[in-house]
């Protein structure tokens, strides 16, 4: 059974003094099945997998490419809710990017009712705050290294310190604020040239982590490459995640426009973006084949 996980208290939940063994409780898991769970979700690639089956997938195929010969590039996972969902389709860049993840997470719970309205329901939700935890508490057993790049230097050091506090072994061999220009960016792009992370976790915004990833994508070693999104404020306490009850009554929408209100715009791209699905699925009888 995995564990619920309370992301009020994320990093203390994950400290290396109280864990338990993550190299056995992740290389247990058997992930042969899963490309035979893959769901297409209206054009974009889901793994019908549990968390545990996901972050057991992720550590098995970093080992496996990293110290490869041949430069596949990096394997992008992307944690997809109904809003970004809704923007991926719309978008020919967003697509693409989509279309060449190693892993779209279905973050939220309204990815259920999306995959249902498409013909191709999923089972598991994995949130992103829970799949990133437990990826750096993977990091940490295995002895990975982790680049960040994201938001400001205040927010960068913050993490830092809460990941350095929680996992006292845990190897971060950069840190670069999202906002750059080209010579900025070329000097990031060396930097992980030169270090060579098993894991980049990147919080730019969704949109321009998007671009980065397509801009990117060709100068970078292989490695894992996280998109946070929203994540690296729910890591650094800037942000409360909705609680469960909210998420199973499918109301994140709400919670989102109570604390968030100047983002109310997201609620027509919602909107828009599920009557096109349904209006789709019922009148136009299009169903998505069931693999990827």
């Amino acid at each position: 059974m995995e564990k619920k996980i309370n992301m009020t208290n994320t990093m203390d939940r994950f400290t290396a003094k109280h864990d338990d063994d993550p190299i056995l409780e992740f290389q247990s898991i058997s992930t042969d099945h899963l490309k035979s769970q893959i769901k297409n979700i209206a054009g974009i690639s889901f793994y019908n997998a549990s968390q545990n089956e996901l972050i057991a997938y992720t550590g098995k195929t970093l080992e496996n490419i990293y110290s490869s010969a041949e430069n596949i590039g990096p394997m992008h996972i992307q944690p997809v809710d109904p809003y970004i969902f809704h923007l991926i389709r719309h978008s020919s860049l967003y697509r693409s990017v989509a279309q060449q993840s190693f892993i779209n997470l279905p973050a939220a719970k309204g990815m259920i009712g999306i995959s249902k309205m498409s013909g191709n329901p999923v089972s598991h939700i994995v949130p992103a705050p829970q799949f990133v935890m437990n990826l750096i508490r993977y990091a940490h057993a295995k002895d990975f290294t982790i680049f960040i790049i994201g938001s400001n230097i205040a927010i960068l050091d913050k993490l830092f310190s809460n990941l350095v506090r929680s996992f006292p072994k845990l190897r971060i061999t950069g840190k670069h604020p999202a906002y750059m220009d080209s010579s900025e960016n070329d000097k990031v792009i060396e930097a992980l040239r030169k270090t060579n992370p098993h894991i980049i976790l990147l919080s730019m915004g969704f949109k321009k982590e998007m671009k980065w990833i397509s801009e990117n994508r060709k100068k970078i070693k292989n490695c894992v490459v996280v998109n946070l999104n929203g994540t690296l404020d729910i890591m650094t306490g800037r942000k409360k995640r909705a609680p469960d009850f909210i998420e199973e009554a499918y109301m994140t929408w709400f919670w989102e426009c109570i604390n968030r209100p100047y983002r109310w715009h997201r609620l027509l791209v919602l909107l828009y973006g599920s009557m096109e699905l349904l209006f789709i699925r019922l009148f136009m009888k299009k169903k998505y084949p069931q693999n990827g």
